[in-house]
């Protein structure tokens, strides 16, 4: 076996030192909203054993000016302990920007923000399961509000950093 020259090995030993020093350490993007914060649906929590219908919004882009996708909960009411599948289509076009998909659950018991995975055959599809829990019998209505985000270029401000997880 050939040893590798001085030469070759500093190279080595210094091509690797520079590497290390442009990793950034940092665990978290910057993101920047890539629809309206008007994306809403109104889900009720009811007394009765019936299910709802299904919940469908348009997802406009930030401005509200282009439809960028369509949001689904269903059912779209249902008593506490019913499973609701959330799911999210982005249009094709948009697919590649849109990088995370959140859903902020907001009502009488508080507000939560869930996260939804992307599709690993469909990236145009993000998708959910959340249970509504409260007391038996509770009634009351829960507001979605679904939100698409990006990452920010360099050269931007971010709207919040988010874990890279």
């Amino acid at each position: 076996m050939r040893m590798p020259s001085t030469v070759t090995a500093l190279s080595l030993v210094f091509g690797v030192a520079l590497g290390l020093m442009g990793c950034d350490s940092d665990d978290t993007i910057a993101l920047k909203r890539f629809n309206n914060p008007d994306d809403r649906l109104t889900l009720r929590v009811t007394a009765s054993e019936e299910l709802g219908d299904p919940l469908e919004i348009p997802l406009r882009s930030n401005t509200g000016a282009i439809v960028v996708g369509e949001a689904e909960v269903s059912p779209g009411s249902g008593p506490v302990g019913t499973d609701h599948q959330v799911l999210i289509w982005v249009e094709p076009d948009y697919k590649d920007a849109v990088i995370r998909a959140r859903v902020v659950t907001v009502g009488e018991r508080g507000e939560q923000v869930h996260n939804l995975v992307r599709d690993s055959a469909e990236p145009s599809l993000w998708e959910l399961k959340l249970r509504s829990y409260g007391e038996v019998g509770e009634e009351r209505e829960d507001t979605f509000r679904v939100e698409l985000w990006r990452a920010a270029d360099v050269d931007e401000d971010a709207d919040f950093e988010e874990d890279l997880d």
